[in-house]
């Protein structure tokens, strides 16, 4: 996806996530899709079910996608990714605003992979 215009952002911090991988594939319907990396996270939230009376827990699911050219590159940036997570404890992106709970990252794969190899090398400089 190519912006034509961007007036705004929006911030998006994942504090829980889920790094996962789709490789390029087909619909049953014969329409194929590339390889991605979803990163999945979720707010949970209490509310009364008026009728009921009870207190039902319901979540509110987020997605961030980044499209990848290949299935190798899917799992290059999806371990990248991971491997950031897991030291800093959360993930930062700028997007849209999501799209039925998915939001598309404008920025290639190549970027993140970029993006995600400076930082944990910042992290592993201070680590030192």
């Amino acid at each position: 996806m190519t912006y034509v215009e961007q007036d705004f952002t929006v911030a998006y911090e994942l504090t829980r996530a889920r790094i996962n991988t789709v490789a390029e594939g087909k619909l049953q319907n014969g329409s194929s899709y590339k390889s991605s990396v979803k990163i999945t996270s979720q707010n949970v939230f209490e509310v009364i079910n008026d009728k009921t009376g009870f207190v039902d827990t319901k979540s509110i699911e987020l997605v961030i996608k980044i499209g990848c050219v290949s299935d190798s590159q899917a799992g290059l940036l999806a371990a990248k990714i991971k491997e950031y997570y897991l030291k800093t404890k959360k993930l930062n992106f700028f997007g849209g605003i999501a799209n039925n709970g998915v939001v598309t990252l404008a920025e290639s794969a190549d970027y993140y992979l970029e993006h995600f190899t400076n930082l944990l090398r910042d992290l592993n400089k201070k680590d030192k």
